[in-house]
């Protein structure tokens, strides 16, 4: 019998052997909080039965309190189990990589035929990490080792580095992370603030994949620009980095992976490349998301936890639910460059924080501002002009950003300084554009001034 069953088992057998009103809500009351923090499945019909017993046994125990957090219990129920039939697995497919924006030093990407068929593109913030059955690709920028090729020298062109086969890419600022078939994960780059993980290395650059010590099979991870988070095959996340965005009340940097929220589990988690804040989707469907917050980009103005950070800017060090976002079925999330994102099952997109290229698809001139003169949205807001269209994903970069919708159209928004709107127009643009294209938009990638679009590869 697996821990959850465990559990399940437990919450039920407290439910029938309740002898008083007390016993009896603090039982379902139980049982709600492990559907809330662990996904536990229950059997509605089950629970319904073993309460009916109780109460035709003793009317005395069935009181309307009874009665009322017995309802919060099967409304917990109903939706976790509406969010589980909502959640699919991916589909992959064979892609073709168009590249726009820049490099590095304002040299503009190529769109090269790389002849490679990458199942995932990660963008740092002037270097990119490919993933292709099992191998990793890296090119760009190299100033801290961050391509893994044990040198600081820059590559123009996707080049393969030595790292036993892996599973899934992150690139962060100035870091590049891998996590291996096995559940193992690698990092290489920027050292400071333990932002690697790797806690024996002295050096400000580490050139080569190291492997990070944690005791957890990993599924997933993102690198932002002084942190990182992972999640686990049991669904826990773990933080390392700076101590102002691990999630943790602390006063030091943590330099190796450490489980937060040890009593919920998660599904989903993410950090932006150039990013000092993270996102992450329980098991059950609620958001939390914690560290900086001086554009309102973690969805809230304050929280438990608010303090500042190195800068003297607002800071919510501890993880907090966003209660605007409660009630709703969350699909996908994206933590980007002072904003933030997420999209519902119905297809619809919720964005918020910093707007001062239009990046958040509103008017700029119509926003708050802050004490910088920045632009801002303060709190998720729905994203009107993209209402007409079923949303799948929307991805955050670093003044743009991208939305794919259910039928593989791309919408981008915000900064075109470089054209990493896919277009010729300069400047900026805070109302969604579609960008045409070959054939269906598998997959978007973005950097600080970079667009990656993984279309899917029509076969000639």
């Amino acid at each position: 019998m697996d821990q959850n069953e465990s559990i399940k088992n437990m919450c039920v057998i407290d439910i029938i052997n309740s002898s008083n009103e007390s016993e009896l809500i603090m039982s379902i009351n139980n049982a709600t909080k492990q559907v809330i923090s662990k996904g536990i499945v229950f059997s509605k019909s089950e629970i319904i039965k073993y309460c009916r017993e109780k109460k035709a046994s003793s009317l005395n125990i069935w009181t309307k309190q009874v009665a009322r957090n017995l309802g919060a219990l099967l409304k917990q129920i109903k939706r976790y189990k509406k969010l589980c039939e909502l959640r699919e697995t991916d589909i992959s497919s064979e892609s073709e990589l168009r590249c726009f924006g820049t490099f590095y030093d304002n040299e503009k990407y190529q769109n090269t035929n790389f002849k490679i068929n990458f199942s995932q593109i990660s963008c740092g913030g002037s270097h990119l990490v490919g993933l292709s059955d099992g191998n990793i690709y890296t090119w760009g920028k190299n100033t801290y080792g961050q391509l893994g090729n044990n040198s600081l020298s820059k590559e123009l062109i996707p080049t393969i580095i030595n790292i036993p086969s892996c599973k899934y890419i992150s690139a962060g600022f100035s870091t590049s992370s891998f996590i291996t078939t096995d559940g193992k994960i690698y990092s290489c780059g920027a050292t400071d603030n333990g932002r690697l993980g790797i806690e024996d290395v002295l050096e400000k650059t580490c050139m080569i994949p190291t492997k990070v010590k944690h005791d957890f099979i990993a599924t997933k991870i993102c690198s932002g620009s002084t942190n990182q988070i992972a999640l686990s095959d049991d669904h826990h996340i773990y933080t390392w980095g700076s101590k102002y965005y691990c999630g943790m009340d602390t006063n030091v940097d943590i330099w190796y992976p450490t489980k937060i929220l040890e009593d919920t589990k998660f599904y989903n988690i993410s950090l932006g490349i150039g990013g000092y804040h993270m996102m992450v989707e329980s098991l059950a469907g609620y958001l939390y998301t914690w560290g900086h917050n001086e554009m309102r980009q973690l969805g809230f103005d304050i929280g438990k936890g608010t303090s500042q950070n190195e800068f003297k800017e607002p800071c919510c060090q501890l993880p907090t639910i966003v209660e605007s976002a409660k009630d709703l079925y969350i699909k996908s999330i994206s933590a980007g460059w002072g904003n933030s994102a997420f999209v519902s099952y119905d297809g619809k997109a919720y964005i918020c924080g910093r707007n001062v290229r239009g990046q958040v698809g509103v008017d700029p001139g119509s926003c708050k501002i802050n004490e910088l003169n920045v632009a801002y949205v303060e709190k998720f807001t729905c994203l009107n002009s993209l209402l007409h269209e079923n949303i799948e994903k929307v991805v955050c970069g670093g003044e743009h950003c991208a939305a794919i919708t259910k039928d593989g159209k791309l919408y981008l928004w915000g900064d075109n300084s470089y054209n990493q709107l896919c277009s010729d127009t300069p400047g900026c643009t805070y109302t969604p554009k579609m960008v045409n294209g070959p054939s269906k938009v598998l997959n978007v990638s973005l950097g600080t001034s970079s667009t990656f679009i993984q279309n899917e590869k029509i076969e000639k």
